[in-house]
């Protein structure tokens, strides 16, 4: 059972992608394959999502992996199962190529396309549960709290601002109302002042009037737009 107390490195970011794999799922199953303008629209959301995994295995590879080298059974599972997606992500790019240039029968490939990634979905979230259940227990006995937080600072500190924000666009309408305030807490906390005006300005809003209001409460930035 997760430890809710301690600090997750898993938790929060996991919860945002699997809200746009979710998203990425509906836009797939619901696309008229025939009709060039949704199939451009759903190879753009496509991309999308499947950066933001591409660079979360990317984060984990640089930063989390070597940090669980003593716990080596764990580090090869983690390594042999990141190869298996990263192998089915190349099969769907190949079919997302393929209705990008129009080739062959687009209903067709769209139905292989849904097909394959509800493969994959299954395959991921299942690799997921894996990461926030048994590597997690591995961080947790091997490192404090103050540990983790200085490992994902250094994660973080290693993102460029502009993509950082696009990483909070897609955080923080994912988590629950204490875990949003925490990560803003955080951001307060370690980084300069104009990057958490930057932070702030997002939340607002992708979160909403009634959100943002809540967790702008916790932050005492009364003037905060």
């Amino acid at each position: 059972m997760q430890n809710t107390l301690r600090v997750d490195l898993y938790g929060p970011i996991h919860k945002a992608l699997r809200a746009r794999l979710f998203d990425l799922g509906v836009e797939l199953d619901r696309c008229d394959y025939s009709k060039s303008l949704e199939v451009a629209v759903c190879s753009g959301v496509y991309h999308r999502t499947i950066n933001f995994i591409r660079e979360h295995h990317h984060h984990e590879d640089t930063f989390i992996e070597p940090a669980l080298l003593p716990e080596g059974p764990i580090v090869q599972e983690v390594a042999r199962q990141h190869a298996v997606v990263n192998a089915a992500m190349e099969e769907l790019d190949q079919l997302v190529a393929a209705l990008d240039k129009g080739k062959g029968d687009q209903r067709a490939v769209g139905a292989e396309l849904c097909a394959g990634y509800r493969r994959f979905l299954i395959c991921y979230l299942d690799h997921m549960q894996h990461e926030e259940t048994v590597v997690n227990a591995s961080l947790w006995r091997r490192y404090t709290d103050d540990e983790l937080m200085a490992l994902r600072g250094r994660l973080q500190g290693s993102i460029p601002p502009a993509r950082f924000g696009e990483w909070l666009e897609i955080l923080l309408p994912a988590l629950n109302h204490d875990e949003r305030t925490g990560v803003l807490k955080g951001i307060k906390a370690a980084a300069p002042p104009p990057a958490f005006a930057a932070a702030t300005a997002i939340a607002s809003r992708v979160l909403g009037p009634a959100a943002w209001s809540a967790v702008r409460e916790q932050l005492d930035v009364a003037g905060a737009p």
